[in-house]
């Protein structure tokens, strides 16, 4: 191995480190402290993952039913999404059994409007925050992990990606993911303020 390999391997490792020690960091956070408030006068809320095609378009479904009533825009993207692709049918079936239709769901890839428009964006795990921060600078301040809103204070504050996985996994994931809407509805509701247990909806979609 040459001086420069050995430089990037040392590089991969490192920045592998990094991630390991920031995931540890945001779980010990996550326990420690209560759901973080939103931004002041949140209008537009956009939802992020990595293809647009299950678990954003989920969260963006949910949270339009829980907070569109209360006059909130609500949308969501991919950051290395394709534009048009439909939902995969056990995102369809998953979606379904909690009375969401993603049928007419077509992915859209993230854009820096967007990202202007947003007043809070919310994204699924470390990765996606550092490289929306790292590409969209006008991000900073707004962007908050999902899972930091599940009631489960030992969960990790990341949301896996179901793409590749079954039925099961869905089901764990979308399950997931509505209790972290129903708590990040009920820190709207208190006017921003952390502590607020999920709707007991929530907690009956995990049994």
């Amino acid at each position: 191995m040459d001086s420069d390999q050995g430089a990037a391997l040392g590089r991969r490792v490192a920045s592998a480190l990094a991630g390991r020690l920031a995931a540890v960091m945001a779980r010990l956070e996550r326990r420690l402290s209560p759901p973080p408030a939103p931004p002041q006068a949140v209008g537009r809320i956009l939802v992020l993952c990595e293809g647009n095609l299950c678990r954003s378009p989920f969260a963006e479904e949910l949270l339009r039913a829980r907070l569109e009533p209360r006059g909130l825009v609500i949308e969501s993207a991919g950051l290395s999404a394709r534009r048009g692709s439909p939902a995969p049918p056990l995102a369809l079936a998953a979606a379904a059994q909690h009375g969401i239709s993603l049928e007419a769901h077509r992915s859209r890839p993230l854009t820096a409007a967007m990202v202007e428009a947003a007043d809070w964006i919310l994204v699924m795990d470390l990765d996606q925050r550092r490289r929306l921060l790292a590409a969209h600078r006008q991000a900073a301040g707004k962007v908050e992990l999902l899972a930091r809103y599940d009631p489960d204070r030992r969960a990790s504050p990341e949301i896996v990606d179901p793409m590749f996985g079954g039925a099961e996994l869905f089901g764990r994931v979308y399950a997931r993911i509505e209790a972290a809407v129903d708590g990040l509805a009920d820190v709207l509701a208190a006017g921003g303020r952390g502590g607020a247990g999920a709707p007991r909806r929530a907690e009956a979609s995990r049994r």
